[in-house]
């Protein structure tokens, strides 16, 4: 993620994050989970204006290692904003909490999320963006639409029953609207940029990064039969922020496996077809051990 190079200044920044009410209904295991879209949601809101300037709608090498559990009677949690500065221009930001045993007697310094966000009119780093797969040239039809997809649907299924029994997430969360539709290249469907305005912020809503997630969530648990959860991706550029109450259309496109890792590029476009968002190199795995398995009707081959 970061260059060899040792940064030149580092910045600790405390943070009081309120809890919203609609965050109760992102859970896992029964807990209430952070998630990763709001996460880089908190580091691009705290950056501090005295820094060197850069864009947090461009952003490199996040890595998602710690779930981030937060307490259901808690208003708000408490944490960290770290920030490397390097000599090139950019920061590379850290979620951090402190856990503490009372009997023990001791306290660690745990990391949830990092990123790199660019600095302004400097140059992209890691690997190099992948060449855009646009939809073909045409018009007409449904968004949705052969035209759109690329490729003949495999496997269709309602959002309904994609949270159900896929993503058991809560209302505030089901962002992911009509058909989903899988084949062994590509998955797509249409998502929403959520009913609550308050959540947006400079990187645009958070619910449509998040229910692009679940679309790549299905994908990996038809054709890999593997319920994979967000560990980072290699780049993200946020062509145009996305809005509350706006429908979007959701492409993800499977990329070779690392390992137990499964990978996708990402693309999300407006209502003009254009692109108003690109994730490069999204990583997904397994972090329940093996305990989740998807269920069978959505299983290839079953």
């Amino acid at each position: 993620m970061e260059s060899l190079s040792r940064p030149v200044r580092g910045v600790k920044i405390p943070l009081a994050v309120a809890i919203p009410d609609y965050l109760r209904d992102h859970r896992y295991d029964g807990r209430i989970v952070l998630p990763a879209a709001e996460a880089l949601q908190i580091l691009a809101r705290s950056l501090p204006p005295d820094l060197p300037a850069c864009d947090p709608r461009h952003q490199e090498g996040a890595a998602f290692a710690h779930l981030l559990l937060l307490d259901a009677d808690a208003d708000s949690f408490s944490a960290f904003h770290e920030i490397a500065l390097f000599s090139d221009g950019r920061r590379l930001s850290r979620l951090t909490t402190l856990r503490t045993d009372r009997q023990t007697r001791w306290t660690r310094c745990i990391e949830h999320v990092s990123v790199s966000f660019r600095p302004i009119g400097g140059k992209k780093g890691g690997k190099e963006e992948r060449s855009e797969k646009g939809p073909a040239r045409g018009s007409g039809g449904a968004i949705l639409g052969s035209d759109f997809h690329g490729s003949r649907t495999d496997y269709s299924f309602s959002c309904q029953r994609l949270y159900n029994d896929l993503v058991p997430f809560g209302p505030a969360y089901h962002n992911v609207v009509g058909e989903v539709c899988l084949t062994p290249t590509e998955a797509s469907a249409e998502v929403s940029g959520g009913d609550y305005p308050d959540a947006v912020g400079p990187l645009g809503s958070p619910f449509t990064f998040d229910a692009a997630l679940h679309v790549a969530c299905a994908w990996g648990q038809r054709y890999r039969n593997l319920v994979a959860f967000p560990v980072g991706f290699d780049s993200r550029e946020i062509v145009l922020p996305t809005r509350n109450g706006e429908t979007y259309i959701c492409r993800v496109f499977p990329l070779p496996d690392e390992g137990a890792t499964l990978c996708f590029d990402v693309r999300l476009y407006g209502e003009d077809r254009r692109p108003v968002e690109i994730i490069g190199g999204l990583k997904m795995r397994d972090i329940s051990g093996g305990r989740l398995k998807p269920p069978a009707w959505v299983r290839k081959g079953v």
